[in-house]
């Protein structure tokens, strides 16, 4: 779906000066088309999850931009993650099950080292 800044102001209960401070330090960036700025609904999960932060858990401003850089990765990891398991999914049933012993071995070796 596509928002608009009143759209999310509104929905989220943000002064508009906030949110338009956050595009500026770029905690959440607009998409662009010709009628102008808009926010998806990765957005304005983002931008509710900047506000809980910052209302309910008192994050300050500096803190802010490596907790969303950390959740950046987070995400990136686990996207990679589900192509890979895709991937697997595709190989032979032989090679899947000789890949989950190998994984196991692993899983072994680093509680061992605990």
């Amino acid at each position: 779906m596509r928002y608009t800044y009143t759209q999310i102001t509104t929905t989220v209960g943000l002064e508009d000066t906030t949110l338009r401070r956050w595009v500026k330090e770029e905690w959440i960036i607009p998409q662009e088309d010709p009628e102008g700025p808009f926010f998806t609904d990765v957005d304005l999960a983002r931008i509710q999850l900047i506000s809980e932060l910052k209302r309910d858990f008192q994050v300050n401003d500096e803190s802010v931009p490596l907790i969303l850089s950390l959740l950046d990765q987070l995400y990136t990891k686990q996207a990679a993650l589900e192509k890979i398991t895709e991937v697997l999914q595709e190989l032979p049933e032989e090679t899947r099950n000789r890949l989950g012993k190998e994984l196991e071995k692993l899983k072994g070796n680093e509680s061992e080292n605990r």
